[in-house]
């Protein structure tokens, strides 16, 4: 039974196959290459190979059959198998193909397999005087185009006098081939410099353009990598005028990409001044100047091409020779480039500036100026990079307060990426000089914990940690760096979470000892708040035992000043007592004999979502209940707590006995009446709200000035929206807005007081219901 031909012939009659001109043989060993596994390849191909090299030795193969198996050995050389033996033939079918198609399929095999120290490649010499000297023109870029790719030492001398030659030929495509060649023979044998300079300097007035750009390609590369004294008079002259017939628009339609003449030429001529003046050839600096200005003028209000040539442009101008010259043009021109909304322009204009020496910046790029365009355009990369780069050339002094508090924030909007990292190791690269002061070590540390997570560079962190220690040692006479350092490092000792990166080993170092020593001395915290925080740090450190045992004589210090300790230790400590590693034994042990003790009062602490790693002002509330049963107490409500507590129990807690770490659960004796929206409201506390201050993505932020203290701000909190208070710790509150378009889904509201200003983030579900919101409240 005969099969139907669209079974028979199934995938022979695909235009992929049909187009490449193939045999069947070809086409199925591809098909059968593409659906096997590597192992499979392997024993294919070397049998295919084996099978090739047998053919192509038969003495009655075919000059077609000998170009098909050539083509397969290419795909096989491709896979990266060795093809040695085809060499042989393939220089054999280059001598003596039938077509053009053959010898041009053997001078391929070549060029992929000849090295510089193939002795077979005398063997192309003859072959290639023959096509170079033929009358049919393909022969002679055939020819030319080997001579191109191949690096054989002993073929110069044979194949340059043809090649000058073909300089003088009718077609334009064989003296464009002619001129490449030319300068390969020359970058393999700089000897015959004389014999090829009157051939590529008559390339340039050439009449056919073709032509004049491949020898202004060949001249920019000559003059930027090997002798600048080929430069003289005419030479250079000759340059400005075929740069002045381009932008004179005296150019083949062909020649124009975008309304730009002839850019890739434009380019060339203005790379080849750069390098003329770099070296010192001032004498055409004039002449030059003028028509590069002409150049600038032409494409300053064009777009694609023409901003690569005003790019060379600029770089033309910032030459030493010309500074007293291009000033008067140097912010008309960048005006618009640096002032535009398009990134491609922006970074264009930031470009063009870094060409210029800095002696002729504007007053107005000021730093701030580009600290503003990076905080504009934060998720830019590209754009954030070279503000960087512009910012380390305009700074010379240190940033102010205000700036890097501006970069800090943009670094929050670009976490996890890598300009985020480059941009927070450049911070740290920036920061204040040690000093004594409050200042330096404040700032200092809070620099550190906003880039720690982002920088990547470990040795600057280190650095700074090192001198922050150094500085606080050095105090003597007073505690109030002590102090400083203790209340800043409460955040640094955030719970770290699986992300946690070797930048946070110095920090976390840097807080486990000064706390430890001087954790009495904080104005926020009590000594066992401090414990629940580094307990919890000590508990998810696993591989870095250094760590570990910082953080237990940390927790060891504060149980030896305050004779109390929380009875969720036991279990860390039973943990670390089965480490593995000694040290951390031994300081586990010396912590048991401790809290061992009769005088050791303990303090049960039952918490629940103790570890938050959610990054936002209110990631660290928790919540805890006091083991005793007494009614829960607000966190900011301290009278009224230390009302409840009897002077039998007052020896067990310091006066400032809860923190934003420690969040009390707060129930409402009487909850108040709720309107039918405000009941369909989720039931809300911490967590429901961290879920979905985590889900929700769009979100407004206000200032509020006036606010006395944190109770007034929550009054103007209530008052002005109406909202249910969630939870309020320390200068920070949380609420709920019932959202009436959608119950399931309130608005949420965060307010920290800072001194007299409040500031206030609002999230909602879309961007639609968080306009309405902003509307609402601005009406």
């Amino acid at each position: 039974m005969t099969q139907a031909p669209s079974t028979a012939y199934a995938g022979y009659l695909e235009p992929s196959f049909l187009a490449s001109g193939h045999s069947k043989h070809f086409y199925s060993f591809i098909k059968r290459l593409n659906q096997t596994s590597k192992e499979q390849e392997y024993t294919q191909v070397n049998q295919h190979l084996k099978a090739l090299s047998t053919r192509i030795r038969q003495p009655n193969v075919t000059p077609d059959e000998m170009k098909e198996a050539l083509v397969q050995v290419i795909h096989c050389l491709m896979l990266g198998y060795n093809v040695d033996f085809s060499l042989i033939h393939a220089i054999m079918i280059a001598q003596s193909g039938d077509s053009l198609d053959q010898r041009r399929t053997g001078y391929l095999v070549c060029m992929l397999l000849l090295n510089k120290q193939h002795e077979l490649g005398i063997m192309l010499i003859n072959t290639l005087q023959r096509d170079l000297k033929s009358s049919n023109y393909m022969d002679n870029c055939l020819a030319l185009n080997v001579i191109c790719y191949l690096d054989q030492p002993e073929w110069i001398e044979h194949v340059l006098d043809p090649t000058l030659h073909a300089m003088t030929s009718s077609r334009q495509v064989v003296r464009r081939k002619a001129v490449l060649a030319l300068y390969w023979i020359y970058r393999r044998s700089p000897g015959v410099l004389d014999q090829i300079d009157a051939s590529l300097r008559n390339a340039l007035v050439d009449k056919d353009l073709g032509v004049v750009f491949v020898a202004l390609s060949v001249w920019s590369r000559l003059l930027q990598q090997q002798d600048i004294s080929l430069m003289d008079e005419t030479l250079l002259k000759t340059v400005l005028q075929v740069h002045q017939q381009v932008m004179d628009g005296h150019v083949e339609r062909g020649y124009y990409y975008h309304g730009v003449p002839a850019p890739w030429a434009q380019l060339t001529c203005l790379k080849i001044y750069r390098v003329v003046l770099a070296a010192g050839h001032d004498a055409h600096s004039r002449r030059v100047f003028d028509v590069v200005s002409q150049c600038l003028i032409s494409v300053e209000k064009k777009v694609d091409a023409a901003f690569a040539i005003l790019l060379e442009c600029m770089a033309v101008m910032a030459q030493p020779v010309f500074l007293s010259s291009v000033e008067s043009r140097l912010v008309d021109v960048l005006h618009p480039y640096l002032s535009a909304n398009n990134a491609n322009r922006l970074y264009l204009g930031l470009s063009a500036i870094a060409f210029l020496d800095v002696s002729l910046w504007q007053n107005e790029w000021s730093p701030s100026f580009f600290i503003d365009t990076l905080r504009s355009h934060i998720t830019d990369a590209t754009l954030v990079l070279k503000c960087l780069d512009l910012l380390d050339k305009r700074l010379d002094v240190s940033l102010t307060d205000q700036q890097r508090q501006v970069l800090l924030d943009a670094l929050s909007q670009c976490a996890h990426t890598q300009h985020g990292s480059e941009l927070a190791t450049w911070l740290l690269h920036h920061a204040p000089e040690p000093a004594s002061t409050v200042e330096y070590v404040s700032s200092t540390l809070s620099l550190l914990m906003c880039t720690l997570q982002h920088a990547s560079d470990a040795t600057v962190v280190a650095q700074h940690c090192q001198d922050i220690e150094r500085v606080i040692a050095e105090e003597v006479d007073d505690v109030i760096l002590r102090e400083t350092a203790v209340d800043a490092l409460y955040d640094a000792l955030r719970i770290p979470d699986a992300k946690t990166t070797y930048n946070n080993v110095p920090l976390m170092q840097l807080a486990f000892k000064i706390i430890g020593e001087n954790g009495y001395l904080s104005r926020q915290h009590t000594e066992l708040e401090w414990m629940v925080r580094l307990g919890a740090c000590v508990a998810v450190i696993q591989d870095d035992a250094p760590l570990q045992v910082c953080g237990l004589r940390a927790i060891q210090q504060c149980i030896v000043r305050t004779k109390q300790r929380l009875s969720s230790l036991d279990e860390l400590l039973d943990t670390l007592m089965a480490s593995k590693q000694v040290e951390v034994q031994q300081i586990a042990r010396e912590v048991t004999d401790l809290v061992s003790q009769p005088d050791i009062q303990i303090h049960t602490v039952t918490t629940a979502n103790h570890v938050r790693t959610e990054q936002d002002d209110w990631c660290d509330l928790t919540k805890a209940n006091l083991s005793d049963g007494r009614e829960p107490i607000h966190a900011d409500n301290k009278e009224l707590a230390s009302a409840r507590i009897t002077p039998a129990e007052s020896h067990k807690t310091q006066p400032r006995h809860v923190s934003s770490l420690i969040d009390l659960d707060w129930r409402e004796t009487s909850p108040p009446t709720l309107s039918p929206i405000e009941a369909t409201m989720p039931p809300m506390d911490t967590s429901v709200f961290g879920d979905l201050w985590i889900r929700y993505k769009h979100e407004h932020k206000w200032q509020w000035p006036g606010c006395a203290d944190v109770t007034s701000m929550v009054a103007r909190l209530q008052q002005q929206w109406v909202c249910d208070v969630v939870a309020v710790v320390q200068q920070e509150c949380l609420a709920a807005h019932a959202n009436s378009t959608d119950p399931a889904h309130p608005y949420l509201l965060h307010a920290h007081w800072k001194g007299g200003i409040t500031l206030v983030t609002v999230r909602a579900a879309t961007a639609e219901q968080l306009n309405t919101f902003v509307e609402r409240a601005a009406s």
